[in-house]
């Protein structure tokens, strides 16, 4: 880590702290109630205070270019994140949790820009009885059998923003839902409603990791662009299309769980909201690129037909059916899921958006090893119906492998870990090589590369200018 970094760090975290001192007060009462067990004696009065449970953790990340290759690329950026958590229970089959967390990133290119966000986090009451229980609130629920890549895991939306360079369990964004399960002999029914939508996070422009990348930025510092051509691409502005929270747009699950002999299985259906940009109208006309790049738009314009308007962007609403299945043989895990779903979203040549069927399936086998080593191997398989030959990066049949490597070393205190993706029909690749240190209980720091290459017409390859090295810690208390 640069000398530069070293100190910014706590220069970034102290920042974090001024923009949500509300958030720091409650880590101060966090550090407060931590002793106190949670326990009520027979016939003593609950207690709020006595009865809670408080925890939390401060996570910090700084990430650093590994090739200045890209006009105007973010060459550092750091985040910072602080969570905190409390959970009381005051009646036996009565829970309630309630957490909040801040999200502080900055980024260096040209100048350097950041931004903050607090937000109420997870947060739900929960009863519960014998043979049923109902959660309400706030939260992240998890579908399906597979690691990362998950045909069935779309009940929450994810924080795109910085591609997929964070885990999918770092990505997740909880969504206020009601959770209803029965427990039966022959298995588990689940319900889920959903009165409000919540979209991915993600950016068109002005990030690496954006649609249209660094766009607006070599449109401002460009030497061949007329200055009403400039006024013009930099003014072009993106406006959702909102959503009521009306029965019409709330969204529905169901999901059958059960166990036969040594198998586990499960069976869903979902009528939801596609959780990805659908780009309804593009202002520019009359272009067909190969990719949604700077260099790729600007070299149309002279055909192109130049539009007073707003990027449209509304979200798809589709259907999702679901199965899931995971068994031991022997010493090897396996474990797999398929999904059939309506109306998926993808970017066309014009820079328009279209929707498509899909079919999608994961098949996995993973084992522990005696001497510490873990291995994860994955296939993925998709299948878009009605194949549009404008859409960009995704192709008509597309086959994929997903390997993930871990090896503990000293009692766990090190630990080497590989997450790789190799996209089989393009070439394309992701790899993710780091090492995690845990010497210090509560604390890991890790240290690692993400790797992404390929044709500059593959989805990876559009980002393989982003390789970055990155230093993450962790304090869990």
């Amino acid at each position: 880590m640069s000398m530069s970094m070293q100190i910014f760090l706590p220069y970034a975290i102290w920042k974090n702290i001024k923009k949500g001192r509300a958030l720091f007060l409650l880590f101060a009462l966090a550090a407060f109630l931590r002793p106190f067990p949670a326990y009520t004696a027979p016939g003593q009065p609950f207690s709020l205070i006595r009865d809670s449970e408080v925890s939390g953790n401060i996570w910090v990340r700084g990430a650093e270019d590994l090739r200045h290759d890209a006009p105007y690329e973010d060459t550092r950026t750091f985040r910072n994140r602080i969570f905190l958590e409390g959970k009381c229970q005051p009646k036996e089959n009565i829970t309630l949790l309630a957490s909040v967390m801040s999200d502080y990133r900055w980024f260096r290119n040209d100048g350097s820009r950041d931004d903050f966000s607090k937000e109420l986090y997870e947060g739900y009451v929960e009863f519960s009885q014998e043979k049923w229980d109902l959660k309400v609130g706030n939260q992240i629920v998890r579908w399906g059998k597979t690691d990362e890549i998950s045909p069935v895991d779309n009940l929450n939306p994810q924080d795109l923003r910085e591609g997929i360079t964070l885990k999918m369990e770092d990505r997740k964004l909880p969504v206020f839902m009601a959770q209803a399960r029965y427990f039966w002999p022959a298995g588990t029914i689940e319900g889920i409603y959903k009165p409000y939508f919540r979209s991915a996070k993600t950016d068109l422009f002005g990030s690496d990791w954006a649609t249209f990348g660094q766009l607006k930025a070599q449109v401002r510092h460009s030497t061949a662009l007329s200055q009403s051509l400039k006024d013009y691409l930099t003014g072009i502005k993106e406006r959702e299309r909102e959503y009521s929270t009306s029965l019409e747009n709330s969204e529905l699950g169901l999901r059958f769980t059960g166990t036969t002999d040594n198998l586990d299985y499960g069976l869903s259906y979902l009528y939801t909201r596609n959780p990805l940009p659908f780009i309804e109208n593009f202002p520019i006309k009359n272009i067909n690129v190969s990719d949604p790049s700077a260099e790729a738009l600007l070299g149309q314009l002279a055909q192109a037909q130049l539009l007073n308007e707003d990027i449209l962007v509304t979200y798809q609403r589709n259907q999702v059916i679901g199965a899931e299945l995971e068994t031991t043989r022997g010493l090897f895990g396996l474990r797999g899921e398929l999904s059939y779903m309506t109306d998926q979203v993808f970017l066309k040549s014009d820079l328009t958006s279209t929707s498509k069927h899909i079919l999608h399936y994961v098949l996995g086998i993973d084992r522990t090893f005696t001497n510490d080593w873990y291995a994860n191997l994955q296939l993925y398989q998709r299948k878009i119906f009605s194949y549009d030959d404008r859409i960009l990066f995704d192709h008509e049949f597309e086959s994929g492998l997903f390997l993930r490597i871990n090896k503990t070393l000293f009692h766990d205190k090190l630990r080497l870990n590989l997450d790789s993706f190799y996209n089989l029909t393009d070439n394309s690749f992701y790899l993710n090589p780091e090492v995690e240190l845990r010497y210090i209980d509560n604390l890991f720091i890790s240290v690692g590369l993400n790797i992404l290459d390929g044709k500059a017409d593959t989805f990876l390859g559009y980002y393989g200018r982003n390789d970055q090295g990155y230093i993450t810690a962790k304090f869990s208390f």
